[in-house]
């Protein structure tokens, strides 16, 4: 799921080069992945990996905040990961 479903920037809008305000970052759009085993037993070492377009013709496309995780599994924090401390 993504939400909002769609996201579309004001063509007014201008990202604030080195401002820590969220806001001044573009709209908030949140991911969730979902990892279900249909198994009627457990699994281990399972690894889910995610290629998310952080960067478009050398422009910011996304700005990557945080990651989360539930249900006891560990997440590797790529680098860049709010680089900008917003």
């Amino acid at each position: 799921n993504s939400l909002p479903a769609t996201t579309v920037l004001p063509v007014s809008w201008h990202r604030v080069e080195g401002s820590r305000r969220l806001e001044d970052h573009g709209i908030k759009v949140e991911h969730v992945y979902q990892l279900h085993n249909k198994g009627p037993s457990t699994v281990s070492d399972v690894t889910l990996r995610l290629a998310v377009p952080s960067r478009l013709g050398g422009r910011v496309l996304l700005y990557l905040l945080e990651l989360g995780t539930e249900g006891g599994m560990s997440c590797a924090h790529p680098p860049g990961l709010n680089a900008e401390q917003v």
